[in-house]
């Protein structure tokens, strides 16, 4: 999911860097990235707020998204694969997730779904059965690291410990 989230992050940065520094096209990628990396069930569609760089239109959540996807065909197909695999993660849809990574590449939304979105399919596809395991079961590492982190501190406050006892028994 990281990968797939820093793909769309990557796809994002080479639109803004292909319109160049001072357009506006380049300042509405840059203010409004977090809108394109949220989960679209969450977008505000209700509540229209002042938009700076859309010369201060009032606009919603939606409608900045809309338009942002607007200015480049490979960051909305990147937008619409991002989004199809977030729905699946949250909802914990294994077909879906794999229906997303294999067959719907060959739909005409996906077509233009640029390299770094190609690679993390590929790296999803192969860890496939992982993620299954991880939507069956619901172990997690987290106790083990908490553990890890905590014997990490005692270790470090053990030897700043014995080395300040051992310097003030050397003096």
């Amino acid at each position: 999911m990281t990968q797939v989230y820093r793909a769309l992050n990557a796809i994002r940065i080479q639109t803004m860097k292909s319109y160049g520094l001072n357009t506006r096209a380049y300042r509405q990628l840059k203010r409004y990235w977090k809108l394109l990396l949220k989960d679209e069930t969450t977008l505000n569609y209700i509540d229209f707020r002042k938009r700076r760089n859309y010369h201060h239109a009032y606009l919603t959540d939606q409608e900045v998204v809309d338009r942002l996807l607007a200015l480049s065909p490979e960051l909305q197909a990147a937008y619409n694969f991002f989004q199809d695999i977030l729905y699946a993660v949250r909802h914990k849809d294994f077909e879906q997730l794999q229906t997303t990574i294999t067959v719907n590449l060959q739909l005409p939304r996906f077509q233009q779904l640029p390299e770094p979105m190609k690679k993390a399919r590929l790296t999803l596809k192969h860890h496939l059965s992982e993620i299954e395991n991880s939507f069956t079961y619901k172990f997690s590492n987290g106790p083990v690291e908490e553990l890890i982190i905590k014997l990490k501190l005692l270790s470090v406050l053990h030897t700043v410990f014995v080395i300040s006892n051992y310097s003030v028994c050397v003096y």
